[in-house]
């Protein structure tokens, strides 16, 4: 097993890289899962890139770069094409796990459902996987 601390927003602990490496330095063994939704206190690009090979899992969501929304990737403003090559860079290829609701909220246009195929197909353009 591996523990992970999960970056949280606003005043939340572990907010920002600098303190989510004092958490981490508490243990060695201690590792980081990376929330694109709740980095609001840093770019996520340079969150990353101070982690480092600490991130072994990620919460993948867009948002307004305000308050978290848990939306679909491409329906904020979160730079995907930056966080996808600071990840590169320190290493990651790990899961990309989604954390959006299957139901677009209030502030999502859009009145279906979302299906798994449609999340497949968002993740294919967003960060241009193939297949």
């Amino acid at each position: 097993a591996t523990l992970c601390g999960e970056d949280l927003p606003r005043t939340c602990l572990g907010r920002n890289s600098s303190e989510m490496l004092e958490l981490l330095s508490a243990d060695e063994r201690l590792r980081a899962c990376f929330d694109t939704n709740h980095i609001v206190n840093e770019a996520g690009q340079d969150y990353i890139r101070s982690i480092g090979d600490r991130i072994v899992t990620l919460h993948v969501s867009d948002y307004d770069l305000v308050d978290e929304k848990h939306w679909l990737p491409g329906k904020g403003l979160v730079a995907w094409d930056e966080i996808t090559k600071a990840l590169s860079d320190v290493g990651y290829y790990g899961v990309w796990m989604y954390e959006v609701d299957f139901k677009p909220s209030h502030t999502e246009s859009g009145e279906e459902h979302l299906t798994c195929e449609e999340q497949a197909k968002n993740a294919r353009e967003i960060f241009k996987i193939s297949g």
